[in-house]
């Protein structure tokens, strides 16, 4: 090999750290834009909510859709606990403080792993919610069975003790590892990163179901209700949404295997940019869903009002406003299961007229 042919090479190896470097400014900075985006998302989120409470417990779907936003509540406060965690960590290391350190450390850790957990179980129930929308839509007599099965508070919190304890599991073989040096132990970590692409891909599929309810949705889009309350929309949004992100983060962690072979820094990418993205998937789902969503929240530039219906301060005109609101939305309730039922007729019709 001549000098000619050793200079290319390096000349390539500098090209592709470039494009390497590149590749991981750009994902930081997409990070952060949508750290930036839920910090203003929030408040909506959380109006929007309060306003269509009502509403939104008359759903099939409420159980899931209610536990999203009460843990979406707790995920900021463990963002918050975790930033704060980070620079007191680093305080605390710049002063010799070792022990004091080490302690904020671990509540890093700690607060990290709880985040992760979250989020699995946002993929799990993400992917529960599809199946149970697509089965209600084109078989609406099994709505019972599913509602018996999904209305059952200790199912989710069955569903964190198994992810807490597969994360916990991790954790100490990670722990022994780095300790020990044994090899062993890795093998679980190979078990572990095809469980968490299994997870991702069986979020994937279920929300591909998505997409034949839209398209039938589309053939009753002439029906007063389907055109006031367009459900299609909250469809095609949490599609998308899904789709999208996961579109850019699989992606940017398959490159990163070609440049760095280990799986632990690939999963450790997947598992921060599904921390930060879960969160931005459920808001803007919900919030981009209908037109009634976006009426709420165009109802935000009266301060007052947002900001009373946030802290939940009411007077007798905002109860009065809230009632209307409900009253006014009543008919949205039973929108998907009038349009299946629709459906459901025109098939008999049409079965009747071909006999």
């Amino acid at each position: 090999m001549n000098a000619t042919q050793l200079l290319n090479i390096s000349d390539f190896s500098e090209t592709v750290e470039n494009l390497q470097d590149l590749l991981l400014d750009v994902f930081y900075l997409f990070l952060l834009i949508v750290l930036v985006v839920l910090v203003i998302l929030f408040p909506f989120y959380v109006y929007v909510n309060k306003v269509n409470r009502r509403r939104d417990e008359m759903m099939p779907v409420f159980p899931i859709t209610n536990h999203f936003y009460e843990m979406m509540k707790i995920n900021y406060v463990l963002f918050l606990g975790l930033v704060v965690s980070y620079y007191l960590f680093n305080f605390f290391a710049d002063m010799n403080w070792s022990l004091t350190s080490l302690l904020f450390l671990l509540f890093e850790v700690l607060i990290f792993l709880m985040l992760h957990v979250y989020t699995q179980v946002f993929h799990l129930l993400t992917s529960v919610l599809a199946i149970q929308k697509f089965f209600i839509y084109f078989f609406p007599s099994t709505e019972s069975c599913i509602l018996m099965a999904t209305q059952r508070p200790y199912s989710i919190y069955l569903i964190y003790l198994i992810f807490g304890g597969k994360e916990t599991v991790e954790f100490i073989c990670f722990v022994f590892y780095v300790f020990t040096g044994n090899l062993s132990v890795l093998r679980f970590q190979s078990i572990y990163f095809i469980l968490y692409l299994s997870l991702n891909t069986f979020l994937i599929i279920s929300s591909l179901l998505y997409i034949p309810i839209l398209i039938n949705i589309r053939k009753f889009s002439h029906l007063p209700m389907a055109q006031i309350n367009q459900p299609q929309k909250y469809i095609f949004w949490q599609t998308m949404i899904i789709l999208i992100f996961k579109t850019v983060t699989i992606p940017c962690a398959l490159i990163l295997q070609f440049y760095i072979p280990h799986q632990f820094y690939i999963l450790s990418v997947l598992i921060v940019s599904d921390i930060i993205i879960t969160p931005l998937m459920i808001q803007g789902s919900y919030l981009c869903c209908n037109r009634r969503n976006i009426i709420a929240m165009r109802n935000v530039f009266e301060i007052s009002r947002f900001l009373k219906t946030i802290f939940n301060v009411k007077s007798n005109s905002t109860a009065k406003r809230q009632a209307a609101w409900c009253l006014r939305n009543l008919e949205v309730e039973s929108e998907i299961v009038a349009i299946s039922h629709a459906k459901c007729l025109i098939t008999a019709a049409s079965n009747i007229s071909l006999e």
